[in-house]
Formats: C-alpha cells, structure tokens, sequence
C-alpha cells in the first residue's frame, strides 16, 4: 500500500511540473526570430544572456494588419509577471512619442483587460498584440511596441522595434 502512495505521488510530481517542450528555452547558441515556409514564428535565443526581451516575429508589418505577433523571453533565473497593458510608440525625428491608446476615433473609452500571466525562468512565450486601429491612423514609418512587466518587485519595461509599411513590401526575417 505504501509503494502505491509513492508511486502515485511520482506521477503527481511528473505532471505537475510539466512544461511544454515548445516554451523551453533550449538552444542558447543562436540568435533571432525567423519564419518558416507558412509564415510561422520560429525562436531561438540570443546567446546565454540573462536578460528579459522582446522579439517582434516580423519587423515589417503591412499597413493593412491589424496585430503584431511578439515573442517574450526571460532568460532570467526569477519568474516575470506581465499583463495584457502595451504601448505602441512612434519615432518622430529622433525622439519616440508613445501613442494614445485612451480613446477611439469615435471618443470611446479604451481599456485593457488586467490578467496577469508569470512567465518562469529560461523560457518564452508567443503572444498577439492588437495595433488598435480603431484609436490611431498609422502611417508608412517606425514604431516600437513596449510591454510593461515586474520581476522580484520591480516594475521594468520591454520593447522591440519595427516598420509599418505598404502591403506589397512585406519580407520575412
């Protein structure tokens, strides 16, 4: 009777801490975001920096799109928390100017859903961010999505660069 409760409390174990091998990090010898053949996102990490970052899947993003598909990393030995909150920010000249997201075209209020997520040590995790066109008439230029998150107490943020662009020039990286 007892080698049944050790058994079953192994399998407990097992499945409790089971994480999916795709949000692992595991090759730490290589650098960049990719896509493959059906314009998917393929990760690999930047080398054995112990670091929380953003990748943005494509840094060319047509006008006519409607979201950005990001990666974000921590490659840290300290969980993160992070939420559903962004910004998108606009480079005009040499300075970033954040665009408000407070209300749509139409004077609505725009609010974001607080869920939080924790993202564990050493592992990834896609995530879809809307470019909220509904609250902004994007032009042909550069942009940075910047994600707030906290680790061990301390609120920080993290942001990655790219292009809008016409709909004919899309390129995959």
């Amino acid at each position: 009777m007892r080698s049944y409760f050790v058994l079953l409390g192994v399998l407990l174990l097992t499945c409790c801490s089971y994480s999916p091998k795709d949000n692992k990090i595991m090759d730490t010898n290589s650098n960049g975001v990719s896509t493959d053949d059906n314009d998917q996102c393929i990760f690999q990490t930047k080398e054995n920096k112990n670091i929380v970052y953003l990748e943005i899947c494509s840094k060319r993003i047509p006008i006519s799109s409607d979201e950005l598909e990001v990666i974000i990393v921590n490659n840290t030995h300290n969980a993160i928390e992070y939420g559903n909150t962004y910004y998108i920010e606009e480079r005009q000249i040499d300075k970033w100017n954040r665009i408000s997201f407070d209300r749509d075209t139409c004077g609505n209020i725009i609010a974001f859903n607080l869920i939080g997520f924790s993202l564990e040590p050493h592992s990834y995790t896609k995530k879809k961010y809307g470019l909220m066109k509904n609250a902004h008439r994007y032009s042909i230029g550069e942009y940075r999505i910047v994600i707030p998150y906290t680790q061990d107490k301390v609120k920080m943020e993290i942001s990655s660069e790219f292009s809008i662009v016409e709909d004919n020039q899309k390129q995959k990286y």
